[in-house]
């Protein structure tokens, strides 16, 4: 998909907007190098790209880790599309291949993409579990945050042990995104089971952040 790869950066570049570009890296803390392209632009200049890429019979990891490695993050965000639209077809062998892309240009924004990803895998693969337990408490703490939140979708599936075991291994963290990944984690799950939500606040107030705090009782 080489010649894919240089259709769809040769559109980006086309449509790329300055002052917008200014706007998303100043919004990012200047981590980044923007084309200027919203969301919705960008999705529809890439449809055809992320169509092909679905339908090929084996997963083209050249190309997305020529997306990944490209400078302008919007390169990465189609990367990370990519990945979502063949999620259902990724296991727990893939994790080597997926490693790279949760280990670059970490921020936020990718982060919360590949969580969902590898909560895919894990949902299917034990293996995938004892590995994030691992994740729980590495020095990384992107990682950490995937540990945390890697279960958002899976409501009435929420392993509530592995959990318990990821927040409660994160607590007394001064690191705001992983105080407030432990809050989102527990605001989700109230959804599903708000008795647990209450009871796992109440046994464990004292250690939480107000930051977790505040999440986690949005719905309750």
């Amino acid at each position: 998909m080489t010649k894919q790869f240089e259709t769809i950066r040769h559109s980006f570049s086309s449509h790329a907007d300055e002052q917008k570009a200014e706007g998303m890296s100043k919004y990012m803390r200047g981590h980044f190098v923007f084309f200027g392209i919203p969301t919705p632009l960008r999705r529809s200049l890439s449809k055809g790209f992320i169509r092909e890429f679905k339908n090929r019979e084996k997963i083209d990891w050249d190309v997305l880790t020529m997306c990944y490695e490209a400078h302008e993050r919007e390169m990465h965000y189609l990367a990370l599309d990519a990945l979502l639209a063949i999620r259902k077809k990724l296991l727990h062998e893939h994790l080597p291949k997926l490693f790279p892309f949760i280990k670059q240009h970490q921020w936020w924004d990718s982060i919360d993409v590949l969580d969902g990803i590898v909560g895919e895998i894990a949902r299917k693969d034990v293996r995938t579990k004892r590995i994030l337990q691992d994740w729980a408490t590495d020095e990384d703490i992107w990682l950490r945050r995937i540990a945390i939140n890697h279960q958002l979708e899976y409501k009435e599936e929420t392993d509530i042990e592995l959990l318990e075991y990821v927040i409660t291994e994160n607590f007394g963290s001064d690191e705001f995104f992983i105080n407030k990944a432990i809050g989102w984690s527990l605001r989700e799950y109230s959804k599903t089971n708000p008795e647990w939500v209450r009871d796992f606040l109440n046994r464990h107030r004292e250690r939480l952040s107000p930051l977790s705090l505040r999440e986690a009782g949005k719905y309750l």
